[in-house]
């Protein structure tokens, strides 16, 4: 007797159940059962059959990919916005009338050419399905359930050959059985067969328990069954179901928080994963993608650049800092000349990433062999894995057991690629892409891993299974039942008339009934049914199906955790299996936290440097770092910790401060004092400053090509000039002055320390008095300034470096809406100190002890104006706090 299952699940369950059963009996040695998913066993009787010769079957994957070019090469097609879906949703309908056995000319009968928009999408399937039969015709295909049709056809014959067919059949845990199935059994009983249609035991035993929770959000549900699955495990249970009937779109969430609470692996989840969602795969795609490019993205590379399936996997860290390197010139996308070359400068700069260099000059040899317009598959298979094996995919890290078997399904994968000959035809490279990305995209892939205690599955999948305990999640009243989905590819109608699947609520209502009963019967001591009492900020509630089993709190069923979990610490709670049930959640809530107070790093030693002695890189930035919080000063200015520069799309406010620093730089040293402007017509100033803005903006151009374009370069330089010539009509306006110094540096001894300012500009008035310019973008904030902890300590250095007299400083605040010459006595609240003298002597004071608290290691995470600051940091991860 052979038994058959609707799924691979079920039938490794009656398998696992047989073999217990063989060892509970003492025997060491047994005959292996024959229980075979319908669909391989279907398979197996079709290759004894005549036509098994005489027609090729096509995959689900092949299908689809045919269907979407018959829909992209239709009129209808071109004017679809996602043909991929359309396709999945015609293929589905194509396969519910071959199951249900309705043929396309009672479909044609239900299309009224009267109603236009209620058959448009009818008459468009119909027009795909001919193509469709047609092509399968031409070219000698048949897809699975058009293989059963004609396997049916041939049931008698094979009846006459000697064990074709079993003697007995049980078909097992079928909650439907769609016509073409019914047809099945009555063949095969017509042939001598004898079949049965077996439905699982649920007998209740006495210990057996049904009882109902609500969770207070999907989250936090998933929590509660996994610590309650730990629970069981550690009260001996040994097989134990987790059902939730929305797993394929949970599926991260759920394996996220069972693996932050299991140390080790407990469960096997079986919702497939596509295998483009695994790195290594994603890899090789991406190999082929950036090789088919004309332009270099800088995402793309950054991701094949770090990755471990490429190059040499110990060079890792190299490669992450060369990534770094990258992304310093803040460019999205380059040539490849462009990126060769940064990449040989770069790996020279810091002697690093030799391996990778290597295989990457093998991988670009081979892209002029992309450039050949048309080939056939296997000519374009021989290509892609010579562009994957000149990287060294998939590198050192593949001897896992799941990379192993992930190896194996995409060699698989490519021979799938490889019989597309003759639906493809010749193309070119990037219809070979497209095709392989696609592959990826919808191969599910689930690594065969051994049998855990713990099996996390679909509704469908654990109809019929047996356990232990089982826990039913997401068992809310907008899921289940769930609501009707009819195709829109076949007439309602139809639909309503053959009781198709997903087709009416009274539909759906019955089949959720049915499921209900046999899951609620499939925990053999305890069945626990739950709900999220909030979905997406709404209330919801249980199930109406569900609503009549008693409801308990949380906190009944799994003690205490149930708090831990409802306030985010559940995932930290370590479940040793060496601790008494009874004392574990006592013990987790009673523990004392020790605290350990680390603010002080070792003294700060000074790099060895040729210049002044004991200068502390960084100059004023480092006091207003340790100012504004002593760890944001200690990680960036010590450790070298900084965020990693994103692309942008134009200059940045940073830029667009250094170029007019820049311009007005050399514009002062070509022009030198306002006699000097004076001389020089409207004209001759705005000759003066394109040049130099030009001469500017071609450094910022040389290191970003591809997004400082002409155009916006263009822009930015008629932007500037307008901006600038108002500040130098204000200039004109001031008491006469030679500009004395630009950018000139000076030398601040603070404690054992010596800091470097650049001042932006000294100017001589005609009085002989000497006043100190700063260039400000921003407005200046005077409250900044002042207190132990100033947070921007720059301008009291300056006062510290020249000893100045408060008129002496001025600010020149050049920004589009704004444009003022401020001089430090005039601003509001400036001053503190009862004299410029004591104001001096506070700031030198308070800037001291910021200096000497850096050279001591004093790094406590402490922001001075606590969130504000943290808004402004970009070391959060780095902190924590």
């Amino acid at each position: 007797m052979i038994i058959l299952t609707p799924n691979r699940r079920l039938t490794t369950f009656l398998q696992r159940e047989h073999n217990l059963q063989q060892q509970a009996l003492g025997k060491v040695v047994w005959e292996e059962p024959k229980i075979y998913p319908i669909n391989v066993w279907l398979e197996q009787l079709w290759q004894q059959t005549v036509h098994a010769w005489s027609y090729k079957i096509l995959t689900a994957l092949e299908q689809q990919l045919i269907w979407e070019e018959i829909i992209n090469s239709s009129d209808i097609g071109q004017q679809l916005l996602n043909v991929k879906i359309t396709a999945e949703q015609v293929l589905k309908a194509w396969e519910s009338l071959q199951q249900w056995e309705i043929s396309l000319t009672e479909v044609q009968d239900y299309v009224d050419p009267s109603v236009d928009n209620l058959n448009s999408d009818t008459a468009a399937f119909l027009t795909w399905a001919q193509s469709y039969q047609q092509w399968c015709q031409r070219n000698g295909y048949l897809d699975f359930y058009a293989m059963v049709g004609l396997l049916l056809t041939e049931i008698n014959a094979l009846a006459a050959l000697p064990n074709a067919l079993p003697e007995a059949c049980g078909f097992y845990a079928f909650q439907e059985l769609a016509p073409q199935q019914q047809k099945l059994i009555a063949l095969l009983r017509q042939a001598g067969v004898k079949v049965r249609e077996l439905q699982p035991e649920h007998g209740m035993c006495d210990l057996q328990q049904t009882i109902a929770i609500g969770a207070d959000d999907a989250k936090h549900e998933y929590a509660l069954a996994a610590h309650w699955a730990q629970q069981q495990l550690q009260n001996g249970e040994r097989y134990i179901g987790i059902v939730i009937p929305n797993l394929d779109e949970c599926r991260k969430d759920v394996e996220r928080i069972f693996d932050e609470i299991f140390m080790e692996p407990k469960y096997n989840i079986s919702a497939p994963r596509p295998m483009a969602t695994y790195a290594m795969i994603d890899t090789a795609v991406l190999i082929l993608q950036l090789a088919l490019s004309n332009t270099v993205d800088l995402d793309l590379f950054s991701q094949l650049l770090r990755s471990e399936f490429v190059a040499d996997s110990t060079g890792l860290c190299e490669r992450a800092a060369l990534d770094v390197a990258l992304r310093e010139l803040q460019e999205g996308k380059f040539s490849w000349q462009f990126l060769d070359t940064q990449l040989i400068i770069l790996t020279g700069k810091y002697n690093c990433c030799a391996a990778f260099m290597q295989y990457y000059r093998q991988w670009r040899a081979l892209m002029p062999k992309l450039q050949v317009p048309q080939q056939s598959t296997q000519a374009w298979l021989a290509v892609i894995l010579e562009l994957l094996t000149s990287l060294n995919w998939p590198g050192n890290n593949s001897n896992t057991v799941v990379a192993q078997h992930l190896l194996s399904r995409w060699r698989m994968l490519l021979g799938e690629y490889l019989h597309l000959d003759v639906i493809l035809g010749e193309h070119d490279f990037s219809k070979a892409w497209q095709i392989i990305s696609k592959l990826t995209a919808r191969t599910p892939f689930l690594p065969e891993t051994k049998e855990m205690p713990i099996q996390v599955l679909g509704v469908l999948e654990a109809a019929g299974m047996q356990f232990d305990k089982v826990w039913l999640l997401g068992m809310q009243r907008d899921v289940w039942p769930p609501e009707p989905k009819p195709n829109p590819f076949i007439p309602f109608a139809i639909q309503r008339k053959y009781d198709l699947p997903r087709s009416s609520p009274q539909r759906e209502l019955k089949v959720a009934k049915n499921l209900s009963k046999v899951l609620l019967g499939g925990g053999k001591q305890q069945v626990v049914v739950s709900y999220p009492q909030m979905v997406e900020n709404a209330e919801t509630g249980i199930s109406p199906l569900l609503r009549d089993i008693p409801r308990v709190a949380a906190e009944e069923l799994v003690g205490d955790v149930a708090v831990a979990v409802r306030h985010g610490i559940g995932a930290q709670l370590d479940m040793q299996p060496d601790v008494q049930p009874g004392m574990q959640s006592g013990m987790q809530y009673t523990q004392q936290w020790e605290h350990i107070a680390d603010e002080l790093a070792p003294r700060y030693h000074l790099p060895i440097t040729s210049a002044v002695p004991n200068t502390v890189p960084g100059g004023s930035k480092v006091l207003k770092l340790q100012s504004n919080c002593p760890f944001w000063a200690f990680a960036e200015i010590r450790l070298g910790a900084k965020a990693i520069k994103q692309k942008s799309i134009g200059l940045t406010a940073s830029d667009r401060g250094i170029l007019l620093h820049e311009v007005l730089a050399k514009f002062w040293l070509q022009v030198g004092s306002q006699e000097e402007l004076y001389k020089l017509s409207s004209a001759a100033v705005q000759v003066i400053l394109a040049a130099i803005i030009q001469e500017c903006l071609a450094k910022f151009k040389r290191k970003r090509p591809y997004i400082l374009t002409p155009d916006y370069l263009m822009l930015e330089s008629q932007r500037l000039q307008q901006l600038l010539l108002v500040w130098l009509d204000l200039e004109g306006k001031r008491e006469p002055f030679i500009v004395y110094k630009v950018e000139q540096a000076s030398i601040v001894p603070l404690g054992e320390l010596n800091f470097k300012v650049r001042l932006d500009r000294v100017d001589q008035l005609i009085s002989g008095e000497v006043v100190i310019i700063d260039y400000k973008t921003s407005r200046p904030q005077a409250n900044d300034w002042f207190g132990i902890r100033p947070a921007d300590p720059q301008l009291p250095l300056y006062c510290i470096a020249t000893k100045l007299l408060a008129h002496e400083i001025a600010f020149a605040v050049i920004r589009p809406e704004h444009i003022a010459l401020q001089e430090y006595s005039n601003i509001t609240n400036a001053q503190k100190a009862d004299s410029w003298d004591a104001q001096l002597q506070v700031w030198q004071q308070n800037l001291t002890r910021l200096a000497l608290e850096f050279a001591a290691g004093y790094a406590a995470v402490d922001p001075l104006k606590g969130a504000v600051t943290c808004a402004y940091c970009e070391l959060q991860t780095f902190c924590r706090i």
